[in-house]
């Protein structure tokens, strides 16, 4: 068997719980906040919010958990807890109008979690017996050197009404789980050598696997993968990564499927092979000269064929097929997507047949939510404009990057988003939560 290992706030820790007392999720409201804390306390605690360094809520709470309302909105408050001679770190959050109900919430001036990240990235959804767990990660400006190595995970088993904080993953970025045979996985980027595997039976203890990556003759790349769709079919799990680059100021990034063996354990390294390694080709695309990138890329089957659709440029996206035969990926068209260039998340809906797509119309700005649907893959067809915020600072405010599952023609989605008082649009303050139905 492989490490064990239950992961704790802050640091990872395989004994008992014995951390400090944390708040491990912060949710805005309107006009309140929720607060969710941890640590090895007993008895009640007190809960104290801040405006101005000035203390204005002081109340009590024999849970673990507390909603305080009644908050001005759009305000910028902090909240401490304390309990047995112990405090919690001061965690910052402003008030206001997220669009949906906030999962998490991560000020940009808070360092809580400043060994990885300031902000809120890449958000991920699944359903696993019933109960909805959503992932996220924290990242920092500059690159991945000094940060990029945490995912928090929150769950819930009332379909998505309330959200509970349940565990961090380290390393793990870029996160995402999968479903396998009625087990729990989940797939993150170990930042600088690959993408690193986990096993779980609740979303607290991981079962710690092997990095993978394939071999690349750049000794400055390494093999990476966004929280987009995999494949799981039969005893086989497939999945897209590559490296993106620059050269002279001109991004690059290549192409890769992994493809694991169940049958001989997704968690070895042994039971991954990789296709070849394909490199985008300006003459793919004559409206894209000297285009070398495609990255966060959808593997999706259609007719019995593996595809993969990634990211490419303006109201386009990449299509290459997969040869299982050959292990080999090649080029197949590129297909017109309207929110092709910016990342993307397919899902199939088995109800109806369609294929649903769902991101922003451009990369900048990212204030339009849209989704689209295909039967085939490459004819696409626009459903509805999900959310606009054109009306904020587009410098500010960006909803970017959405995850879904499809149930009963509802897409149950999480957003990453960036709204009052976000460093950036893409600096993301939040993720939230919400259910989108399919049709107009």
């Amino acid at each position: 068997m492989k490490d064990v290992i239950k992961f704790c706030p802050y640091h990872n820790d395989d004994s008992a719980v014995n951390y400090n007392l944390m708040i491990v999720r912060v949710s805005p409201e309107k006009n309140g906040v929720i607060l969710e804390w941890v640590g090895k306390t007993t008895g009640d605690f007190t809960v104290q919010i801040y405006q101005n360094k000035n203390l204005i809520v002081e109340t009590r709470s024999d849970k673990n958990e507390i909603e305080i309302d009644n908050l001005k909105s759009n305000t910028e408050y902090s909240a401490v807890i304390r309990a047995d001679n112990q405090a919690s770190d001061r965690r910052l959050f402003v008030t206001g109008d997220y669009l949906y109900p906030v999962v998490n919430y991560y000020n940009p001036k808070d360092r809580v979690y400043d060994f990885s990240g300031n902000f809120l990235g890449s958000p991920h959804i699944v359903r696993y017996h019933e109960k909805l767990f959503c992932t996220m990660d924290t990242f920092k400006n500059g690159g991945t050197a000094s940060g990029h190595k945490q995912s928090i995970v929150f769950i819930s088993d009332d379909d998505g009404e309330k959200w509970s904080y349940l565990s961090e993953i380290i390393p793990a970025e870029w996160g995402r789980f999968i479903i396998v045979k009625d087990e729990l996985y989940f797939i993150g980027t170990k930042v600088g050598e690959g993408v690193i595997f986990y096993k779980t039976t609740d979303g607290i203890t991981f079962e710690k696997g092997d990095v993978i990556s394939p071999e690349y003759d750049r000794k400055d790349v390494h093999f990476c993968s966004s929280p987009t769709q995999v494949l799981v079919k039969e005893d086989f799990v497939y999945f897209a990564g590559g490296v993106p680059y620059y050269i002279d100021g001109v991004a690059y990034s290549s192409l890769t499927i992994a493809k694991g063996n169940v049958k001989t354990g997704l968690l070895n390294k042994e039971s991954w092979t990789f296709s070849n390694t394909l490199y985008p080709d300006p003459a793919w695309n004559i409206d894209a000269e000297n285009h070398h990138y495609a990255e966060e890329s959808n593997v999706v089957e259609r007719n019995g064929e593996i595809y993969v659709i990634s990211r490419y440029f303006t109201n386009k996206a990449l299509m290459t097929r997969y040869d299982k035969e050959n292990n080999k990926l090649e080029f197949y068209k590129v297909i017109d997507l309207e929110i092709g260039y910016c990342k993307f998340y397919i899902e199939k809906n088995e109800e109806d047949g369609y294929y649903y797509a769902m991101g922003n119309h451009h990369c900048f700005p990212r204030q339009i939510l849209k989704l689209y649907r295909s039967k085939d893959l490459e004819n696409w067809e626009y459903v509805k404009t999900i959310k606009d915020i054109t009306e904020t600072d587009k410098n500010l405010n960006g909803i970017q990057y959405p995850s879904f599952i499809i149930e009963n023609n509802v897409a149950i989605t999480v957003i990453r988003t960036a709204l009052n008082g976000s460093e950036n649009f893409h600096n993301s303050n939040a993720v939230t939560f919400a259910k989108i139905n399919l049709y107009r």
